[in-house]
């Protein structure tokens, strides 16, 4: 018997179960005496909670259904998978060692560089590649290559750390952790390595200068023009340059193309000055997607200057770069200007940009390609300089590559050579394209930026590449104004040299075909536009 006001109350009575019921309503433990109508209408409320929740289709199983085993603590996880994970992608392992921030610092910065990169490459990779030749870029991947490695070194090394047991680490953790180190040290050093190629080469090939723009006296280059007259002597009517007839000539339309100038300068041994020995237009109509290659004879003489004047009969267009860097001759721009000038007034198109290439170095660029594989058409056989090179397809290293180009024998003329000559430009930029080149990218490029001096803006390669992508076989031309484009005149008029001299009237016939409205001898009078070796 309990007396009045006494809050002890007997303990409820319960019912023992083998088994939990989550689906029956839930059992609430009694309330201690006076706690009022309050609780009651509290309890009252969750059971209808509890009620309604159940009332849900699949709930009671869930409810009914086994706890799942708690996660592993980050000290019973192990530290090597930790890592590991941080190796293929910094932050996995931290998320894997349940430490979220963690891996939010280190994994979401690499995810914005790599939607970045993504981006990039959206263009397709080989404009994704020519983008180095822009300084900015490639220095970004110097920097970012750099930080990457790091980042990735500083994740797995902290996810090791931290993920396992506090204990010192065995031999075999420790072995493995240290090879996936050195992983990402050498392949973040390779992607620095090549970005920093490229870098220097964008910087290096700007100021090069393989010609200089003064005499070597050291006068100031003055441009003025200098007529060259030649006494006594007229040249034939078939050298004639075409005249327009005054009203007659149409208005081109805005032109579509890139002209380069390519020409090799050649310091053989025992000259104590340099000769344009290959003199190569290219020009790309970014219009009909086609490329065109043509080659002036280096022993071209007798020629109208494109400022005024006329070159004499034993001045030959190879030594003119020379002739004008030592102020014997002089022009209204610096050498290697005035010679794309020169040469495109005789061809009869705009040339945009030159870029003249030392051949000294070009054996050595051969070799560090490993050789580059071209068809010949017929055997050569020089006891002079002791060269065999068989026909058919042959692989040639650098120094046979220069005898190639050079050779005289089997009817090695200054033409045949020029053909070779562009034969061996586009071998070279295949090998370049193949999986050996990309090996040897770095240095390939620290050798060319010494051999090459150009005014074409790197920056601008790239806009070109979608087009050189889909250049097919028939999609490029090419031709040596050699004959019917020229001739050989007397050597009595020369003194007994050997010289040639261009017939305009046959150039501008191919010119015209070749460039269309961008030809200078467009819309001239008894121009019929004609394809290489073709007569109108």
């Amino acid at each position: 018997m309990t007396e009045p006001g006494d809050t002890q109350s007997a303990a409820p009575e319960t019912e023992p179960q083998a088994e939990e019921d989550f689906t029956a309503p839930p059992r609430w433990p009694a309330a201690p005496a006076g706690t009022g109508s309050k609780l009651g209408r509290q309890r009252k409320g969750r059971s209808r909670f509890v009620a309604a929740l159940l009332s849900i289709p699949g709930m009671s199983a869930l409810l009914a259904a086994p706890a799942p085993q708690p996660d592993l603590p980050a000290n019973r996880r192990s530290r090597l998978l930790a890592a590991f994970l941080s190796f293929i992608w910094p932050g996995l392992g931290q998320l894997y060692a349940r430490r979220r921030i963690s891996a939010l610092i280190f994994g979401v910065p690499v995810l914005v560089a790599a939607l970045w990169l993504v981006l990039q490459l959206t263009n397709g990779l080989d404009y994704f590649v020519a983008s180095f030749l822009i300084d900015s870029f490639a220095l970004t991947f110097v920097i970012g290559g750099l930080v990457f490695g790091v980042w990735r070194v500083a994740s797995m090394i902290h996810a090791y750390a931290t993920t396992g047991p506090r204990r010192r680490p065995g031999r075999r953790d420790s072995g493995v952790l240290a090879v996936l180190l050195l992983i990402v040290v050498v392949v973040s050093a390779e992607i620095v390595n090549y970005s920093w190629s490229t870098y220097r080469f964008d910087v290096d090939v700007p100021n090069n200068v393989l010609v200089q723009s003064q005499p070597t006296g050291g006068a100031p280059f003055v441009p003025v023009v200098t007529p060259v007259p030649t006494p006594g002597w007229t040249p034939p009517a078939i050298y004639a340059v075409p005249s327009a007839t005054p009203g007659a000539t149409p208005t081109p339309p805005p032109s579509h193309r890139l002209t380069i100038l390519l020409t090799g300068m050649d310091w053989t041994t025992g000259r104590d000055h340099a000769l344009n020995d290959a003199i190569m237009l290219v020009s790309l109509d970014t219009k009909t997607n086609k490329v065109s290659m043509i080659s002036v004879p280096r022993d071209t003489a007798y020629f109208d200057f494109y400022y005024g004047g006329i070159a004499g009969p034993n001045t030959k267009i190879n030594s003119l770069v020379t002739l004008w860097s030592q102020g014997k001759l002089t022009a209204p721009d610096p050498p290697l200007t005035a010679f794309a000038k020169e040469v495109g007034f005789l061809v009869g198109v705009k040339v945009d940009y030159y870029a003249a290439i030392n051949m000294v170095g070009f054996t050595d660029l051969v070799d560090r390609l490993g050789g580059i594989c071209i068809y010949n058409a017929k055997a050569i056989n020089d006891p002079s300089t002791g060269t065999f090179i068989g026909s058919g397809n042959v692989c040639l290293d650098g120094a046979t590559t220069m005898l190639y180009v050079r050779s005289r024998h089997n009817g090695g003329s200054d033409y045949v050579r020029a053909g070779r000559q562009q034969q061996v430009l586009l071998a070279v930029a295949h090998k370049m394209a193949t999986a050996r080149g990309l090996s040897v990218l770095p240095s390939l490029l620290s050798m060319a930026a010494t051999m090459i001096q150009t005014n074409f803006p790197l920056k601008t390669v790239r806009d070109y590449v979608s087009i050189v992508q889909h250049l097919g076989d028939g999609d490029v031309t090419q031709c040596v104004l050699g004959p019917p484009y020229n001739y050989h005149p007397d050597s009595a008029l020369t003194k007994g040299a050997w010289t040639s001299r261009l017939k305009l009237s046959r150039v501008a016939q191919l010119s015209v075909y070749t460039y269309g409205s961008d030809s200078r001898y467009y819309g001239m009078e008894g121009i019929v536009p004609a394809a290489c070796g073709k007569s109108a």
